[in-house]
């Protein structure tokens, strides 16, 4: 479902996108050294403002800030997904490289329980994903992720605790139908 906007925050919009778009690109050309990831990065990070609460919009006082900031947090995204990308593709190289697995069949369950694993990881809120990434891919303690994600220690706890329960759930469906 589209947000609906309304003409006054359209024309904000409109103005905003028209005044920082190529600052943002540049900003982000000279981060990210690849013209096409900062003009898709720019263009992620003004669908970001677009879907964002029209109030935010017009309480926006200093767009480059937010704006940059919006971007950052995108980059981080991006950057982790590729790590788990890259170890996701390092685990089925090892899985195909040795013979640690003493059949094809177990072979294949455990490439089955690494995709269900990356599909729950995609369906789950953005925060409980992104502090389970950060703990478990990056080494970021419970008090780093909780700046990042703007939330207390004690909710970036909750929220591996979260992830680790449907894992162990997805571990223990697959363990049954062995």
């Amino acid at each position: 479902m589209q947000p609906s906007i309304s003409p006054r925050s359209d024309t904000s919009f409109s103005e905003l996108y028209k005044e920082h778009n190529g600052w943002l690109k540049g900003w982000l050309l000279k981060k990210l050294r690849c013209y096409q990831s900062a003009e898709d990065t720019a263009q992620d990070t003004f669908h970001k403002l677009l879907l964002a609460p029209p109030s935010e919009l017009a309480n926006l006082k200093s767009p480059r800030p937010y704006l940059s900031t919006i971007a950052k947090r995108l980059m981080i995204d991006q950057l982790r997904r590729r790590k788990l990308e890259a170890l996701y593709l390092e685990a089925l190289n090892n899985f195909t490289e040795h013979d640690a697995y003493s059949s094809v069949q177990d072979h294949h369950q455990v490439i089955e329980t690494l995709i269900l694993l990356a599909n729950m990881l995609d369906k789950l809120p953005e925060k409980p994903r992104k502090a389970f990434l950060a703990c478990r891919f990056e080494g970021l303690s419970y008090k780093e992720i909780a700046d990042e994600l703007d939330v207390s220690a004690s909710m970036v706890k909750q929220y591996i605790a979260q992830v680790m329960v449907e894992c162990y759930a997805i571990v223990f469906e697959n363990e049954k139908t062995k």
